[in-house]
């Protein structure tokens, strides 16, 4: 298991006892984060909306991306691009 370094230690603690004081039941620091990484899992749409920066795409970004892009002009109809860049076909 790997061991990650907390900047929030102190908040941590204190969701801990706040957890103890209104369900009455102890809760490891594991125990809270893997409830917490279960929580993100299960609302992590709304978490990266509302908790992480997300850039925006302007148009100058667009046309300097546009700028740079090519056509190959290797087309394949039966395989998706996926499969053709990662050989995941069969």
């Amino acid at each position: 298991m790997a061991s990650v370094k907390l900047s929030k230690k102190l908040e941590l603690e204190r969701i801990q006892a706040k957890i103890l004081l209104i369900t009455g039941t102890k809760t490891t620091q594991q125990e809270l984060l893997d409830k917490c990484i279960n929580y993100v899992e299960r609302n992590f749409d709304d978490f990266v909306e509302k908790e992480m920066e997300i850039p925006q795409l302007t148009r100058k970004k667009i046309d300097w991306i546009s700028k740079f892009a090519t056509d190959s002009g290797y087309a394949h109809p039966e395989l998706t691009d996926d499969e053709l860049l990662y050989d995941k076909y069969q």
